[in-house]
């Protein structure tokens, strides 16, 4: 860690300086490391000087808790003494943090200038750093780390290869989630995306809480929704796909869709957890049911179907099963192969001149290369 082990003004920076300057100034020479107090030229000890408007600006900051300092940082405090001014006078020195959402040496060691200048950290952030956009990041315990690294939707090998890429092997990936990750916006595996979760939920946005963490300790109980991660690849795998029909989409499944939300996007991300279907010749919820052997793994079905589900030959069946007066239409399962050697013929009984134009329409935008004969009757 680039810094001293000190905080704050010196015995050389008292005696040259006026007792009552407000300011933890930069100095042109890195502090020396000193005890809580020193003796000047006169004989008398003392600490560092923290006057009441320092104090007031830490007291004052949501990052600063002064009940979960003293229970966690410095537990033998007397009861008389006030936490802001401890934290100033000493508690930085010893490497202390002023609040859980607030980790003061992480904060140096990610700032060296501030360390080198021997600044109190929290009180740089308040004056500084936060103008500057400097990160600021929660501090971590390892029941905590335990209680991700446990959960199904932390995947360690996803977050490193897709979040963050050069993580070193030596350091913890649940750490670092917990600890950085989640302030980045940073998700902890693909079925669990953590910045939509905090937008979903403003209440744990407006508390600063980890998404995930609050999910497994309040949220999974409450049964706030989560959403997968969605991916380019994966949403151009949907969107090119023949059992994916954006306009279809749209119009029956998701009519509340913003023009500017990606039907695809939306699909991967909530539709299929909506039950809903991406196109009319994919039932989606269909689907799973006659597969419960994915149902487990929270896979979204259409991808799983153009991945594996067509070479295993696994059944579909198509999503308009109800007639234009609400009755259902019982239809049947369907195989269809990757590739098909053989030309497909389809009769279609139109009593309606009209209705027949209308369909002969709606095939050709949807099969351009197809052929259609109309035999007259009569």
């Amino acid at each position: 860690m680039l810094r001293q082990n000190g905080f704050g003004p010196t015995l050389r920076d008292r005696c040259e300086r006026d007792a009552e300057a407000l300011h933890w100034a930069p100095k042109s020479h890195p502090p020396k490391s000193h005890p809580r107090s020193e003796e000047c030229a006169n004989g008398d000890r003392a600490g560092p000087v923290i006057d009441s408007a320092a104090a007031a600006r830490v007291a004052g900051s949501r990052l600063f808790d002064a009940d979960w300092y003293r229970s966690t940082q410095a537990p033998d405090l007397p009861a008389d003494r006030d936490a802001a001014l401890h934290y100033l006078e000493e508690g930085a020195a010893l490497d202390l943090s002023p609040g859980p959402l607030f980790d003061g040496p992480l904060y140096l060691a990610d700032n060296p200038d501030v360390a080198e200048a021997g600044l109190n950290p929290l009180l740089h952030y308040i004056d500084y750093g936060q103008a500057e956009d400097r990160p600021i990041f929660p501090l971590v315990d390892a029941a905590a780390v335990a209680q991700v690294a446990g959960s199904y939707l932390f995947d360690a090998d996803w977050y490193r290869s897709t979040q963050a890429d050069g993580l070193p092997s030596d350091q913890d990936a649940a750490h670092h989630y917990l600890q950085k990750g989640a302030v980045l916006g940073l998700s902890p595996g693909p079925l669990f995306d953590g910045p939509l979760y905090i937008a979903d939920n403003p209440d744990v946005a407006a508390a600063g809480l980890n998404p995930l963490l609050h999910y497994i300790a309040r949220g999974q109980a409450e049964e706030r929704p989560i959403r997968p991660v969605v991916d380019s690849a994966a949403a151009a795998q949907v969107t090119g796909s023949d059992l994916f029909d954006a306009d279809w989409y749209r119009r029956t499944q998701a009519p509340d869709l913003p023009p500017e939300r990606d039907a695809a996007h939306h699909y991967l991300q909530e539709g299929a957890a909506l039950g809903l279907s991406p196109g009319p010749l994919f039932d989606g919820p269909r689907y799973l049911e006659r597969n419960p052997d994915l149902v487990p793994f929270s896979v979204n079905p259409l991808l799983h179907y153009l991945d594996s589900g067509r070479a295993e030959m696994r059944q579909i069946c198509l999503a308009r099963t109800r007639d234009t007066r609400g009755h259902r239409i019982e239809v049947g399962p369907i195989i269809l192969r990757e590739r098909v050697n053989a030309r497909i013929a389809v009769v279609v009984h139109a009593f309606y001149v009209d209705i027949f134009e209308d369909l002969v329409h709606a095939s050709q935008r949807r099969f351009p290369s197809s052929t259609f004969w109309c035999p007259r009757i009569g």
